[in-house]
Order: structure tokens, then sequence, then C-alpha cells
């Protein structure tokens, strides 16, 4: 868990966009 939480800290705002609307597609849908 500590290793994705780097991973998404190091990565691009694209890259935590696009992981968390894939993750919670409907969330962000339904908002």
């Amino acid at each position: 868990m500590t290793l994705l939480f780097a991973a998404l800290a190091a990565s691009p705002g694209w890259v935590r966009d696009a992981f968390f609307a894939k993750r919670f597609g409907l969330d962000k849908k339904m908002h």
C-alpha cells in the first residue's frame, strides 16, 4: 500500500486523475 501511495504521489496529476476516474468512475459520474 505504501508503494502504491508513493507511486501516486510521484505521478503527474493526469495519472492520478486517470487512476481515480477508473477506480471511482461511478462516483464521479454521479457527482
